[in-house]
């Protein structure tokens, strides 16, 4: 007869999830460190973009909210777990509150972006009225009442999330928990706004290559300025798509994983702190895309490093 050697390879299991589990973790406060540098560096560069409009303050407004968004999941949530602190379980209130910010603020700046889709699909359809309306005032105010309207919708995490069994967690009736998750999470956070930006994508896409197809000398300033702010928009909605995708199929896995054993509770982990990392990264990178996509965003990021920080 041969030993059963199981429950020595489920150790085994469980340790490298572990591992992975503190790595992800160390990777996730680093990318958030990076991301607060780029998204302070993206508020500023969108400032000498041009004339100031509802577009280039969405922009500024978008890098507001994801660095609210990466302070919270990357620098309290992984990186206390990374250095073994973990903020949400100091008391229930803290769970409840940290929790609803999370879910409200990673939403809120997902909603910027579908903001700023919709601004600029405004403003290639109704130029006119653009031009005359679309000023910041016009984004700040769509800004206070995505955050207002999110936020409530995010409420009932108060009501739902608590302190069991050493973690902080959902708690309450499965059922309402279960259409909970899937309208929020599935359905909110993820599904209409890429669905939306999906739809106005593809409309610019077909916009840009009518564009190409004008000749030179009928295409004017304003035009080509038109095109490179679509080119911009339509690179970090590409990126915005890819991660909020990959996070929401992550998270599928994650909420279908039965957790019976310390091994599949391991690996529950590992994938609930795998999701994060990408809706960090979809927070930190839009300097990045920007500054590789268009022109004008690297000549703006020039001159504000000539004046800021050199002259």
């Amino acid at each position: 007869m041969f030993p059963n050697n199981s429950h020595f390879n489920n150790q085994s299991v469980t340790f490298w999830t572990d591992i992975a589990f503190r790595y992800i973790c160390l990777c996730g406060l680093t990318i958030s460190i990076a991301g607060i540098v780029l998204n302070f560096l993206s508020y500023n560069t969108a400032s000498y973009i041009g004339k100031e409009n509802s577009s280039i303050t969405f922009i500024r407004l978008l890098a507001i909210w994801d660095t609210i968004s990466i302070i919270e999941d990357g620098i309290v949530n992984l990186g206390g777990k990374y250095i073994g602190f973990d903020m949400r379980l100091t008391s229930t209130i803290a769970c409840k509150a940290l929790f609803w910010n999370s879910w409200a603020s990673s939403i809120t700046a997902n909603y910027h972006v579908v903001g700023l889709s919709l601004d600029r699909l405004i403003a290639i359809k109704f130029p006119i009225w653009y031009r005359t309306q679309g000023k910041p005032s016009l984004a700040y105010k769509c800004s206070v009442f995505i955050a207002i309207a999110v936020y409530i919708i995010c409420l009932p995490n108060l009501n739902f999330f608590d302190i069991t069994y050493g973690k902080c967690v959902l708690t309450g009736n499965p059922i309402i928990l279960y259409w909970y998750l899937r309208i929020t999470l599935f359905i909110i956070f993820s599904g209409f706004p890429f669905a939306v930006i999906l739809l106005i994508n593809l409309y610019f896409v077909h916009y840009l290559k009518e564009f190409k197809s004008r000749k030179v000398n009928k295409t004017s300033a304003s035009d080509i300025q038109e095109q490179r702010l679509l080119i911009m928009l339509t690179t970090i909605s590409i990126s915005f798509m890819f991660f909020t995708f990959t996070c929401g199929v992550l998270l599928v896995m994650y909420f279908q994983l039965k957790t019976d054993t310390e091994e599949q509770k391991s690996l529950a982990s590992l994938l609930e702190v795998s999701a994060e990392i990408f809706g960090i990264l979809n927070s930190s990178l839009n300097f990045i895309f920007f500054f590789m996509s268009g022109r004008m965003y690297r000549d703006s990021f020039k001159e504000m490093i000539s004046k800021k920080f050199i002259s």
